[in-house]
């Protein structure tokens, strides 16, 4: 498995991260069976993540 990273270019800092899975999907560098690492980071240390594995259904 090869990291594949998703380019933010021309998007405000505040995207929601749905854009970006959608994208990815629709272009193919996200196939059924694959690892995704959602990160988040907000003000003042605050974070959140979410690693799933991307399906079908």
């Amino acid at each position: 498995m090869t990291p594949q990273p998703c380019s933010m270019i021309g998007w405000a800092s505040t995207l929601p991260g749905g854009v970006l899975i959608a994208q990815a999907a629709g272009t193919g560098r996200i196939s059924p069976g694959d690892i995704v690492l959602l990160p988040g980071f907000g003000a003042d240390m605050t974070w959140a993540s979410a690693l799933l594995r991307w399906g079908d259904g």
